[in-house]
């Protein structure tokens, strides 16, 4: 009888779209299995974002969208939590350089309490009193630029790797940087990454 009531609910179950938000010009995300589209609100979708762009370069990205909203039969997914991968930042270590990881919980523009994890790669080995400074920079340069900038806007600037580049820029008045780059951003409302939900990925974008 068990076995008959798992057969009847899994007929009944069918794909649902899911498409990003209007910022992100309404990406289609994949599509998921439910037997409502009520099903759809709080699931979280994992993603390469070499698969959502077409873009190569951004394959050590892995972003994650949480399903906030239906429209009709469509889930619309906002973007809450990038990550880069551990296997890319390990190709940037050097011997001869120090490597700084950092954390803050900073608020957005429009009143997002969210974390960052900037991860920095001096060109050469340098001694404590310089890797404090360059902490309290970063601090510093990040606070301000969270001040002008929604959470959504701020997705935006790391994907497209301009806030790297401000925040190198910034640095290199105290000491040159080789690399700047963003280990996590997401937002601290968040209890944990859920597990993926099965999705049908996009062949093309």
């Amino acid at each position: 009888m068990a076995v008959q009531s798992t057969i009847d609910r899994k007929k009944r179950k069918k794909w649902y779209t899911v498409l990003a938000t209007k910022d992100l010009q309404e990406l289609y995300l994949g599509e998921t299995l439910a037997e409502a589209p009520e099903e759809l609100l709080g699931r979280h979708l994992h993603l390469n974002l070499m698969t959502l762009l077409n873009d190569p370069k951004k394959q050590s990205i892995t972003v994650h969208f949480a399903i906030k909203e239906l429209r009709g039969d469509i889930g619309i997914a906002s973007l809450v939590h990038y990550q880069l991968n551990n296997s890319y930042l390990k190709r940037l270590v050097r011997k001869t350089s120090n490597k700084m990881e950092e954390s803050f919980v900073m608020t957005t523009k429009d009143g997002q309490l969210c974390r960052i994890k900037p991860v920095l790669f001096t060109r050469h080995k340098v001694n404590n009193s310089t890797l404090t400074s360059l902490r309290k920079k970063a601090e510093e340069h990040l606070k301000q630029i969270f001040t002008q900038y929604t959470l959504s806007e701020l997705f935006q600037f790391i994907i497209s790797n301009k806030l790297q580049m401000e925040l190198k820029a910034a640095l290199k008045k105290i000491y040159p940087i080789s690399s700047c780059e963003v280990k996590a951003f997401y937002t601290e409302q968040q209890t944990g990454v859920q597990q993926p939900i099965p999705v049908a990925q996009p062949q093309t974008i």
